[in-house]
């Protein structure tokens, strides 16, 4: 794939950055639902009491 972009005119450097940011999009996709409840419960926990 890396060759098909160098050959589209992106530089080695544009192709590893996107690449590292699409895989970093892709583990926050797959792992939002726990990264969600992980932080919610966290600001539950954490929540006071209204009086």
């Amino acid at each position: 794939m890396a060759y098909r972009a160098q050959a589209a005119g992106w530089s080695r450097e544009e192709v590893a950055t996107a690449l590292m940011e699409l895989a970093d999009n892709h583990f926050l996709a797959t792992n939002s639902n726990a990264e969600m409840f992980e932080l919610g419960a966290g600001i539950v926990l954490l929540a006071r009491k209204p009086h």
